[in-house]
């Protein structure tokens, strides 16, 4: 990995169990989140993805995703945990 280029972290957290899952992107593309998503649905099958309104995860890619995989997509406020 080349540190001068710049990189995006997503991090996925399990309330529950407090487990935590990232990834570094290239870019917050939709492609990058689905795949983010895929690998960690895998590992830990979760039941909710709550996310901030970004464009990366408002599209039709990410809400067919989800509807196929019985995931409830809430979006809250950015900046605004819950």
């Amino acid at each position: 990995m080349d540190i001068k280029k710049k990189y995006k972290a997503v991090i996925g957290i399990d309330y529950f169990s407090r487990k935590v899952f990232g990834s570094l992107l290239r870019s917050k593309s939709v492609k990058g989140i689905l795949s983010f998503l895929k690998e960690t649905f895998i590992k830990f099958p979760f039941k909710t993805l709550q996310s901030d309104g970004g464009r990366e995860f408002l599209n039709s890619t990410i809400t067919k995703w989800c509807r196929d995989n019985k995931v409830k997509h809430k979006v809250v406020t950015p900046h605004y945990h819950q």
